[in-house]
C-alpha cells in the first residue's frame, strides 16, 4: 500500500513499492519546467530536528520509485519528510514542506 492523502502526507506500508510523481509550478501557476542541472530530492527523518537521514530518494522525470529495499528495514512508525528544489542556478526551494512520512506494519515478512 503506498498513499499520498489530500494534506500530502505519505503512508507507505514497510517493503512495498510506491511512485510518487509531482508536479511543480512557478508563481504565477504555469508549470515548472526541469531544467539540466536541476535536482529535485525528498528526505526523510525521524524528525525535522534530527540530522540523520533515514532515506533520501532523487526525482527522475518528475517522479520517484520508492523500492522494497528502502523501507523494509525501518521501524514502523511515523517520520517526515520534505522535498526540496535546487535549481542548477543553486537556488534552493522546499516545494513541500514537512509533512508525515509513515510506515505501515505488514503482515507477510520473512526476517
Amino acid at each position: 500500500m503506498f498513499r499520498v492523502d489530500s494534506n500530502s502526507n505519505i503512508a507507505i506500508t514497510r517493503g512495498d513499492t510506491g511512485v510518487l510523481s509531482i508536479n511543480l509550478t512557478n508563481k504565477d501557476g504555469t508549470e515548472y519546467v526541469m531544467q539540466s542541472g536541476d535536482v529535485l530530492v525528498m528526505t526523510v527523518k525521524q524528525s525535522t530536528r534530527t540530522k540523520d537521514v533515514i532515506l533520501q530518494k532523487t526525482f527522475a522525470d518528475g517522479q520517484i520509485k520508492i523500492n522494497p529495499a528502502d523501507t523494509e528495514q525501518l521501524s514502523y512508525g511515523d517520520y517526515v519528510y520534505d522535498i526540496q528544489l535546487t535549481t542548477a542556478a543553486n537556488e534552493v526551494f522546499t516545494v513541500i514542506t514537512p509533512h508525515k512520512f509513515t510506515i505501515a506494519e505488514e503482515v507477510t515478512w520473512i526476517e
